[in-house]
């Protein structure tokens, strides 16, 4: 759906802002939502494999969850979003790192 350059250009568009994220150890276990620095991820990125990406809905996404660490506010930025059909799941592996996943805006 979005290449693994429109997905760098949105988040380097969203520099200095916070998005929901989900990790997984390598094992596929231990599974970790939370909220995490946009600047941070670009650098931790690099040591994933791009594994695509998807439109983020209610039946791939639950904003309870995801939203941990994020404030009431940017939750219902993340649900307005998400509604318009502007939110995506970017999805990263790496056989020693896990999976990762970070809910983009477009």
């Amino acid at each position: 759906m979005k290449t693994y350059n429109e997905i760098n250009s949105m988040l380097e568009n969203e520099s200095n802002s916070y998005t929901a994220i989900r990790v997984a150890d390598a094992n596929g276990a231990n599974v970790n939502y939370g909220a995490c620095e946009i600047d941070a991820l670009i650098d931790a990125i690099n040591n994933y494999d791009y594994d695509g990406c998807e439109l983020a809905n209610a039946d791939n996404v639950d904003l309870d969850v995801w939203g941990q660490g994020l404030n009431a506010d940017n939750v219902a930025a993340l649900r307005e979003t998400m509604a318009a059909g502007n939110l995506y799941i970017a999805k990263y592996s790496s056989d020693e790192n896990g999976t990762m996943e970070i809910l983009i805006w477009a």
